[in-house]
């Protein structure tokens, strides 16, 4: 089965989507084995939830074409992978395994996500 531009928006739509419900609802609740504080991690569901409903509102509206919006979501994921590297960074002294075992996982996800954008946004 062949992927469309529009699936890889619908793909980015659901990470952000599990991204917001990972780092908002779920990571929280495990204070003693996530220690990211936990404004941080609202901050990153934030941005998440932001992604989700730029994905949205491209799949909704068709509005921009879907292989602009693959570059401007690729942008976007770019941006985010890069605030998340400076706060796991910034907190490098207080985080514990599994906060780096979940950010590295979720880094290498959207890096993923963020190549086929690219290469999908070209064709």
């Amino acid at each position: 089965m062949q992927l469309k531009p529009r699936d890889w928006i619908k793909i980015d739509c659901l990470g952000a989507a599990a991204s917001a419900l990972s780092l908002g609802i779920i990571l929280p609740q495990f204070p003693a084995h996530i220690a990211m504080p936990e404004q941080v991690l609202m901050q990153l569901a934030g941005i998440a939830c932001v992604l989700m409903a730029v994905g949205l509102f491209a799949l909704l509206t068709l509005l921009i074409p879907d292989k602009k919006m693959l570059c401007v979501l690729a942008t976007l994921n770019s941006l985010y992978m890069v605030y998340t590297i400076a706060m796991v960074i910034g907190h490098q002294g207080q985080l514990l395994l599994w906060d780096y075992l979940y950010f590295v996982g979720e880094l290498v996800i959207i890096l993923v996500i963020i190549m086929q954008e690219i290469r999908f946004s070209r064709n």
